[in-house]
């Protein structure tokens, strides 16, 4: 262990995300070092005009408020900043790969068929700028247009944001599918669609971003959200931190931690088809998966009373993908479920969500979310 040096922690601690960051910084103090933490009225996070009255050694924060940013100035003491909202050069960034996470949101909605989209967020930071442009390109790229990409001010009070949500999202072609840039505008979006008597996921399908469980879990119906590796990227800050501490020169960059699979919950559980025999294809298809159901493209093209050639070209035509691979997503996802929200064994998890074997699912978890299942289950057991 090192010298004990005074950190100071300008991040809130209100939100899920922003606690998760500073759990990845106490996991790396852990393992790696004996810091003091500087409090403020007994809490650990102090704000900005707080800090420059304190004497501290190093200064993890965030830079999305003016007057972090003249913290940052004024400060000459080792500092990394974490998700960075306002621009700003000169400092060690450690932050969320947010064009990323745009880009993931699109796939998430253009996997389910849809056709019309529209993104709502923040105006004045720079994540929820980056997430909109990824979300964008992704859309544009795949060949189509975004309806709509609004820009509002970020607001805790949906009171404020409503009648112009509200006339907004009448205006939009439906069905639609919304990515906002955090989950409290989804939320927002949620709550309007109620008021004016839009279906959910039906004609307006939701998709937050950081997956704050207590928000999304609560909202109406539950809120699908991208998710950051917080823990990582308070690990990482830290790291970089502890290594000024420690005299080392670092480079002042900009580290982009790319984000975890997505949280589906039912603001988009649906899939847009024109094809009605697809659609019923479809949902034979999360039907048996759900109850763990042993199933394939031979028993799908029975139950349908369809050849296998015929199925194959429809559903390519309908989704861009194989039913095998429709197959396989939709045991992923259950798998993904249990794993989040149950106790059971992993082995049980493999029988419940249909899954042949153990190897057979863990490959299929290495491939597409690049992890173990039980890593998987880790990262939402360990918060």
């Amino acid at each position: 262990m090192g010298k004990p040096y005074t950190v100071a922690i300008n991040i809130s601690v209100q939100g899920g995300a922003q606690r998760n960051i500073v759990r990845g910084i106490i996991r790396y103090c852990q393992a790696h070092t004996a810091w003091h933490f500087m409090e403020y009225q007994g809490m650990p996070a102090a704000r900005s005009p707080h800090l420059s009255k304190q004497k501290y050694d190093g200064l993890i924060t965030t830079l999305n408020y003016e007057a972090d940013l003249c913290l940052v100035k004024a400060g000459r003491i080792p500092m990394v900043a974490v998700n960075q909202g306002l621009p700003i050069k000169g400092i060690a960034i450690v932050c969320n790969d947010d064009a990323r996470a745009g880009e993931m949101g699109a796939r998430h909605f253009l996997d389910k068929g849809f056709r019309n989209f529209a993104f709502y967020g923040a105006s004045r930071y720079r994540w929820a700028l980056e997430r909109r442009n990824g979300f964008c390109s992704a859309v544009k790229k795949a060949g189509f247009p975004v309806a709509a990409a609004i820009a509002v001010p970020h607001t805790l009070d949906f009171d404020k944001a409503r009648p112009n949500l509200c006339r907004w999202l009448l205006e939009l072609p439906r069905p639609i599918a919304i990515m906002a840039s955090d989950d409290m505008p989804a939320r927002h979006i949620l709550a309007a669609c109620r008021e004016i008597g839009l279906q959910v996921p039906e004609q307006v399908a939701v998709l937050g971003v950081d997956n704050d469980d207590i928000l999304c879990e609560l909202a109406t119906p539950p809120l699908s959200s991208v998710v950051q590796d917080c823990d990582r990227i308070g690990y990482e800050a830290a790291a970089l931190l502890d290594r000024m501490l420690q005299g080392q020169r670092v480079r002042a960059s900009r580290i982009l931690i790319p984000p975890l699979p997505i949280v589906a919950r039912h603001s988009t559980d649906v899939t847009v088809m024109e094809d009605l025999e697809m659609a019923q294809a479809l949902r034979l298809i999360r039907e048996k998966v759900g109850v763990g159901e042993r199933l394939n493209v031979k028993v799908l093209t029975s139950d349908l009373c369809m050849s296998r050639r015929t199925l194959e070209r429809r559903f390519q035509a309908a989704l861009g993908r194989s039913p095998a691979d429709e197959i396989r997503r939709c045991r992923l996802e259950r798998a993904m479920l249990l794993l989040r929200t149950t106790s059971l064994k992993v082995n049980q998890v493999v029988t419940q969500s249909g899954f042949c074997d153990i190897r057979g699912m863990a490959a299929i978890f290495r491939r597409t979310l690049k992890m173990s299942p039980s890593a998987y289950r880790r990262q939402f057991r360990d918060h």
